[in-house]
């Protein structure tokens, strides 16, 4: 499902990540930490907007508006030495994708469609990794749920609502 937007729009929160500003205090939730020199600090889902000056403004939220190039997705503050760390998310639709865009190095689509998986290297930038995605036309409206792992363990889980 990344597509070029997606690609763009994650360079972009890239760039822009020491001014995300949070509207909002996360839900506190389940986590499992991953291995000795990584510990998760905050975990939160939220929508990507871009304001003036290339800032982007995260707001935590549990629902995304259907609206094409509308951004989401996650984002977790990590204490570690490490400048990278090797994470697979998973993306879960409530129904099948009509076009998950061009498969790319590293990421799986289910048989029916209806997940897919990703795994990288993520940079830290000022502590975090993140990633986001940006709505589609054709992405079904309902419940979905994404799963972020760091070394094989589960570390956030995140149930959101895509609605016109």
């Amino acid at each position: 499902m990344p597509t070029m937007k997606t690609l763009i729009l994650t360079f972009l929160l890239t760039l822009a990540l020491p001014f995300f500003t949070s509207a909002q205090e996360p839900e506190a939730a389940e986590v499992t930490q991953p291995a000795a020199n990584i510990t998760i600090k905050e975990k939160e889902f939220g929508l990507f907007e871009e304001k003036e000056r290339g800032e982007i403004l995260f707001t935590p939220a549990e629902s995304v508006p259907h609206v094409l190039g509308q951004g989401y997705g996650w984002r977790l503050k990590v204490d570690t030495d490490s400048k990278s760390i090797r994470v697979k998310h998973e993306l879960h639709l409530p129904a099948p994708a009509k076009d998950w865009g061009d498969i790319e190095e590293g990421m799986t689509v289910s048989a029916d469609r209806k997940s897919c998986a990703y795994v990288e290297d993520c940079k830290l930038h000022q502590g975090y990794i993140f990633y986001a995605w940006e709505v589609a036309e054709d992405d079904p409206e309902g419940e979905y749920e994404v799963r972020v792992f760091i070394d094989d363990k589960l570390v956030a889980r995140f149930k959101f609502t895509v609605k016109r």
